[in-house]
């Protein structure tokens, strides 16, 4: 008798507790984040994921290609959609996705991209939510199946919070 006595004078606790976490993922998740990928030539320039989740559950992902000043010279990418955090998990939804047809320059300006024509919607899997350092770096781990490249949990980039 005692031991659910307990249990149920715990359970308001652990539901608490359990709701927090997520909200928590949420609202550390919500803002500005970026990535650095390697030099792309001689030029010194990189190319930059950029990931951006409001509040309001949509977001915002770019890839660009940054010179080494630090200007922008162009995207090569951009994703938009719906999120939703569910404990450390990530899912997106309604996808829609730009590229660089690539015909001149390996970038263009953002609204030179063209869309993605595809048959069925665009899709991902759900992502694993990493963060480090305090909350500033933030690193998704993707779910990989037995016949996919994926990296090692290690070597996945660590993006960084923008402020």
């Amino acid at each position: 008798m005692k031991p659910k006595i307990i249990l149920i004078l715990l359970l308001p606790f652990m539901l608490l507790t359990a709701c927090d976490k997520e909200s928590d993922y949420q609202s550390n998740l919500a803002g500005k984040w970026s990535y650095d990928n390697a030099e792309l030539g001689s030029d010194g320039s990189v190319h930059r994921s950029e990931l951006l989740f409001n509040q309001d559950g949509t977001f915002k992902e770019t890839t660009s290609v940054v010179a080494k000043s630090g200007d922008l010279l162009g995207y090569t990418s951009l994703t938009t959609g719906n999120y939703k955090v569910k404990g450390d998990q990530l899912s997106y939804s309604n996808l829609a996705q730009l590229i660089n047809d690539g015909s001149k320059e390996p970038y263009a300006p953002i609204d030179k991209l063209i869309p993605i024509i595809t048959v069925a919607p665009l899709t991902r899997k759900p992502v694993t939510i990493q963060f480090s350092d305090q909350g500033r770096g933030l690193k998704l781990i993707y779910v990989c199946g037995p016949a996919e490249s994926c990296l090692a949990d290690n070597l996945l980039p660590v993006y960084k919070r923008v402020k």
